[in-house]
């Protein structure tokens, strides 16, 4: 079996940080490279701590305590496995669940996901099967499961979650789901039909280039710092338009700036991807990595983008937060249904459309947004007004940083 370390904790003992767990499965030996999800991190085996005297070698059901050559920050949670045998990562996956509790499901509903040493936040966005176990039978009436009835579910997360198929590993395969505290269901995990998630090991042969013009010399000729301004919201919620109108409203005032949107993208660089969890997560990259490309060159990029998982907003700010601003346009689903200017609600509730966001696909609000721009409760005129002032104040010359 390959090596399932999950870190229970992590503690300083003088100069030393003490990495402790339990080996699941596998064995684990000095010397060897380890591989470190979700945080992606791949460091060399420095030493086993253990009184009176630590062994040569740890295997299945032995608690360890290591340490390592990098001092990289690493957490409670992480999965430790070699670098050959390495878990999934994954924040969409198929479930089996026992459901244990006299509460309905709920779907979308945020529930606690424990599994191995981590904990996470996550909704079961569809039942795709309910069986009874007191005749075995498949469920017809309704897909909300009752006590002690076994469900296919589909489940996702904001986090990106190191796990394995139960079939390839029953140690790390399982987990259990919480609400309120208590424990409502018990589950096996499905990968069969989701992509892993993990980021491709770049060679270490690649080296960026930099250049003689840098963003300072573009900042002072521009007269504005480059940004990227990351709009996200409901399709219908009013991205588009407020992107186009402060984009005019900001050239005119001689800004140097550009829109990504969406439906552009996917027709260009985005083109041959669809809605699937893993083809979103592909389209937002691309789309941040033009973005970064863009604000090199000293533009202000207003990114117009449903984007509706927290984890992938995450990763598109990640790629350069110190210039990146995140605005939530918001609008209730009611009200988009309302506009629905492309019809697009009204062919996925007849579900010609699948993986609709809002419809058969969630969608996460940020948590704290750099600006919330309510196009409900506000004209689209004040909500433009707002994000010109916002960009100006925060990227402009005349701006103290």
């Amino acid at each position: 079996m390959p090596l399932r370390l999950p870190i229970q904790d992590i503690y300083k003992v003088d100069d030393k940080r003490v990495i402790v767990g339990r080996v699941e499965t596998g064995e684990i030996k000095l010397n060897d490279e380890l591989f470190f999800l979700p945080s992606n991190e791949t460091v060399k085996l420095k030493s086993f701590e253990a009184w009176p005297k630590a062994k040569k070698k740890y295997v299945s059901g032995d608690n360890v305590g290591l340490t390592i050559e990098d001092q990289i920050f690493i957490d409670k949670g992480n999965l430790i496995s070699h670098i050959t045998s390495r878990p999934k990562l994954m924040n969409t996956f198929e479930a089996n669940l026992f459901w244990l509790s006299e509460k309905k499901l709920k779907i979308d509903k945020q529930y606690l996901m424990k599994i191995n040493t981590g904990e996470y936040n996550i909704v079961i966005s569809k039942v795709s099967k309910v069986i009874n176990t007191d005749n075995l039978n498949s469920k017809t009436s309704s897909l909300s499961p009752e006590k002690n009835d076994v469900c296919e579910v589909i489940i996702h997360s904001s986090q990106l979650i190191p796990m394995d198929d139960f079939k390839v590993n029953k140690k790390t395969g399982r987990f259990c789901i919480l609400d309120e505290e208590k424990i409502i269901a018990g589950g096996i995990i499905n990968l069969q039909n989701f992509p892993d998630q993990k980021d491709v090991i770049q060679t270490k042969n690649i080296r960026p280039e930099s250049f003689s013009v840098s963003e300072i010399d573009r900042a002072l000729r521009f007269n504005h710092r480059s940004a990227i301004i990351w709009l996200t919201g409901l399709s219908g919620s009013g991205k588009s338009t407020i992107a186009k109108e402060t984009e005019k409203k900001l050239f005119l005032k001689n800004f140097n700036v550009f829109i990504l949107d969406g439906d552009n993208l996917r027709m260009g660089v985005n083109r041959g991807l669809g809605f699937s969890t893993e083809d979103r997560t592909e389209n937002i990259r691309r789309a941040a990595e033009v973005a970064k490309l863009l604000s090199q060159a000293g533009f202000i990029v207003i990114v117009s983008l449903i984007s509706p998982y927290i984890s992938e907003r995450k990763k598109a700010r990640d790629i350069r937060p110190e210039i990146f601003k995140e605005i939530f346009i918001k609008a209730s689903i009611n009200e988009c249904k309302k506009r629905d200017v492309k019809g697009l609600y009204s062919k996925a509730l007849k579900g010609e459309i699948k993986n609709f966001t809002g419809i058969s696909s969630p969608y996460e609000d940020p948590k704290n947004p750099d600006l919330i721009l309510n196009t409900e409760e506000e004209s689209i005129e004040e909500s433009v007004s707002k994000l010109e002032n916002f960009i100006i104040k925060e990227f402009g010359m005349t701006k103290n940083s």
